[in-house]
């Protein structure tokens, strides 16, 4: 195929999609199919040198953190669902850390949940929730919360990690 017909096939189908997105807000009575779409991604860089302006110094681009800029979280938020993703590191027992603080911590229901090991070292869990009655959570309290959860997780294996 060439360059024109692969764009004449790309925009025919986005076309079609934007058409489809169309014929379902009409048949939701004129009500957006995804009322609220919050996403909040954190992406902090433990432990960087910085330079006097925030800035990361250049003597930290080789550490480890500045490699390594995990975790990733973000929260999604459509009708009264929530879609949690989390790329963080693979360490023994976070996927258990992270799916409690969703239920017990946050007051989320767990409907599905997905975890893929990305790399030997990484891996993303998705999680698809609905709010538990008479509780409120906004993405930023999701993020917050399991960012605190996933750093402790680190910290707790680096110490095992030491003793051994």
């Amino acid at each position: 195929m060439d360059e024109a017909t692969i764009l004449s096939d790309a925009t025919r189908h986005l076309k079609q999609l934007h058409d489809k997105v169309k014929a379902l807000e009409a048949a939701g009575g004129g009500r957006s199919v995804v009322d609220e779409t919050v996403v909040l991604v954190k992406k902090p860089c433990y432990g960087a040198a910085r330079d006097d302006h925030g800035s990361p110094s250049a003597a930290s681009s080789g550490s480890p953190a500045a490699r390594n800029p995990l975790p990733e979280i973000e929260a999604r938020f459509a009708e009264k669902g929530v879609m949690v993703t989390i790329v963080c590191e693979h360490t023994k027992g976070v996927v258990v850390r992270v799916l409690s603080e969703v239920e017990e911590g946050l007051h989320l229901s767990i409907k599905q949940a997905n975890v893929m090991a990305f790399t030997a070292s990484t891996v993303n869990i998705t999680i698809t929730a609905k709010l538990e009655e008479g509780f409120t959570v906004t993405a930023e309290d999701i993020v917050g919360r399991l960012n605190i959860v996933l750093q402790q997780q680190i910290s707790t294996n680096s110490t095992e990690e030491m003793g051994n």
